[in-house]
């Protein structure tokens, strides 16, 4: 088992198998933000609306015509708190495992309990590189200048919230991103590794272009 001082991905190599876990690594100011002006939030706003929905007169009208549009109301502004909030948590909280053996390649979110897994044969994987942040069309109104009206500011937010990862590979025609929020410093070694185990060309990683 390796780990570097500083870093938040730990590795564990055995003789055919390959485990990587990347940890969040957010910014604690940036955590403090989330949980301040997304998260507390929207859950309080969730627990309103939780008393609103199941308070006496409500749940009268809840149990005599479920379909009423104030019900309906409540009941998807309350989704979508839960759905923001859980959003901002799993930015927080979930970290990646990548798992290669001698087969295949799994990819799991995990936040406490595994969220998503995906498999990927490795006799179709090819061409893994550092592909670097993700390229998300501008907001129409966004503009070069002073964000006066925060649409900038927001939709980068939103883009930092979707980014699926830094690192790319090609299966069966689809580019497959995975690992976010890595350090140039880790680059290297963390694609060497994968390299090495998925049995590619030990070829230097590509840098994306700066300009």
């Amino acid at each position: 088992m390796i780990r570097l001082v500083n870093s938040k991905i730990k590795y564990t190599e055995e003789r055919n198998k390959l485990k990587i876990e990347i940890f969040p690594k957010l910014k604690k100011v940036i955590i403090f933000g989330y949980l301040f002006f997304y998260i507390f939030p929207f859950l309080i706003c969730s627990g309103m609306l939780l008393f609103i929905l199941f308070n006496s007169t409500q749940k009268i009208l809840l149990i005599k015509n479920p379909f009423n549009k104030e019900i309906l109301i409540l009941l998807f502004l309350l989704i979508g708190s839960l759905t923001i909030a859980f959003i901002f948590l799993r930015r927080i909280f979930e970290k990646e495992v990548i798992i290669i053996d001698s087969k295949e390649l799994i990819i799991k979110k995990v936040m406490v309990i595994t969220l998503s897994r995906k498999k990927y044969n490795l006799k179709h994987i090819k061409d893994l590189v550092f592909a670097g942040r993700e390229d998300f069309t501008d907001h129409y109104l966004n503009v070069k200048g002073f964000d006066y009206l925060g649409i900038g500011t927001g939709e980068k937010e939103v883009h930092f919230m979707l980014e699926d990862g830094n690192i790319q590979f090609e299966y069966l025609g689809t580019k497959i991103r995975f690992g976010r929020d890595i350090y140039f410093n880790e680059i290297d070694e963390l694609i060497m590794k994968l390299k090495k185990h998925l049995q590619l060309p030990l070829t230097p990683c590509h840098l994306p272009n700066k300009n």
